[in-house]
């Protein structure tokens, strides 16, 4: 009998959002093993509106022309909320494999403010004020750009639905704090899953691609700035510059009540990414528990 045909897709990388999938992205470029779309999608993911409107044809043309024997791959943070992806991948590729970088929900939030403040997507500058907010607008049932700082950190609500579909054996997570810690590591481990060479050591292994500089300077700039994807690079260029000269950004502190009321919101939610990380195998999971390591962050 004839061969089956090869899925277009070998594997998704599914975010989160500012949990280093960027610096992921250029690493798995970097690897002569891997094929990943010449520039770093977003909008352009399976089961986004996009797709929806231009056809499956369209979204494979966005992934470029991989060489022979290159394992195909994409990346978007878009992927892990939106719960209609998974079915939308496993329509072409029902045997993917699933990465997801995690970063402690409240870090991720700070960090992911000060990203809505570079896309102009809000005008509220002060962390603590944006944090407050969204505790608000959640309690009321509002669905705003502040409760998606939260909703974005439920991992266990986005991940359970890419194990439903695609089963606990393809799935692979890491803690975002261990990309600083060892990203050599963490990337041989990601290569290791993925099937290629994990002896590779990737040029962009130190790179830091989507800091926030938190310069005034040049949020104003970047916030009048064009949309054009050119412009959104220099702009990140700036900003990494800028963190380089001036030193990394940390969050800022929050108030102790803020604080307490956040841990107190994803408590639960870190319990049970926990319980469900306890059908992937061990090594394609942390060691250390989530909740434990997380606990240390706060």
């Amino acid at each position: 009998p004839p061969m089956p045909e090869r899925a277009p897709l070998d594997f998704v990388v599914i975010g989160a959002q500012k949990a280093a999938t960027s610096w992921l992205y250029l690493c798995l470029r970097d690897h002569p093993g891997i094929h990943v779309p010449p520039s770093k999608l977003e909008r352009e993911y399976l089961g986004g509106s996009e797709h929806a409107e231009k056809g499956t044809e369209w979204f494979l043309r966005q992934l470029g022309t991989p060489e022979p024997g290159q394992v195909v791959g994409d990346v978007s943070v878009q992927y892990q909320g939106n719960p209609r992806s998974p079915a939308a991948v496993a329509a072409i590729a029902p045997a993917a494999r699933v990465v997801l970088l995690a970063r402690e929900p409240v870090d991720r939030a700070l960090s992911a403010h000060a990203w809505l403040l570079r896309r102009g997507l809000t005008s509220e500058h002060d962390p603590v004020a944006a944090l407050r907010h969204a505790l608000a607008d959640e309690a009321a049932g509002r669905d705003t750009p502040f409760v998606d700082l939260l909703t974005r950190g439920d991992y266990h609500l986005h991940l359970a639905r890419w194990i439903d579909q695609f089963g606990p054996e393809a799935i692979y997570v890491e803690r975002y704090d261990r990309v600083a810690q060892d990203p050599a590591g963490v990337i041989e481990g990601i290569y290791a899953f993925l099937g290629v060479d994990p002896s590779v050591r990737p040029a962009s292994l130190g790179e830091r691609p989507k800091q926030n500089a938190r310069s005034k300077v040049l949020l104003a700039a970047e916030r009048m700035a064009p949309r054009a994807r050119v412009v959104r690079w220099a702009m990140n260029r700036l900003n990494q510059v800028a963190a380089r000269v001036a030193g990394p950004a940390p969050p800022p502190p929050l108030p102790a009540d803020l604080r307490a009321a956040l841990d107190a919101r994803f408590r639960d939610g870190r319990a049970r990414l926990d319980a469900l990380l306890e059908g992937v195998p061990a090594s394609q999971r942390p060691a250390c528990p989530f909740a434990e390591a997380w606990a240390s962050q706060s």
